[in-house]
């Protein structure tokens, strides 16, 4: 990601699916707060509805686990 021109509209969608990959990998090792960043950045550049919800919901359930209270401006996007 760190290479990707953060400028380039044509990799938005590549660097949402990368972060979002991200996301499940740090959650699966149980880095619940690396998780929520990675899927907190996912959902600011989400190019689609879909993908922000999946983005925000996985903000939400890794969030829980580190700060229920730091999950509640996630939970409040999906309205």
């Amino acid at each position: 990601l760190a290479a990707l021109p953060a400028a380039d509209p044509t990799l938005v969608q590549d660097r949402v699916e990368a972060l979002l990959a991200l996301g499940r990998i740090a959650k699966a090792g149980l880095d619940y707060a690396g998780a929520a960043e990675h899927y907190r950045a996912a959902a600011a550049i989400a190019p689609s509805p879909t993908e922000k919800f999946s983005a925000l919901f996985g903000e939400i359930t890794a969030q829980t686990f580190v700060d229920p209270e730091a999950a509640l401006p996630a939970a409040a996007a999906i309205e």
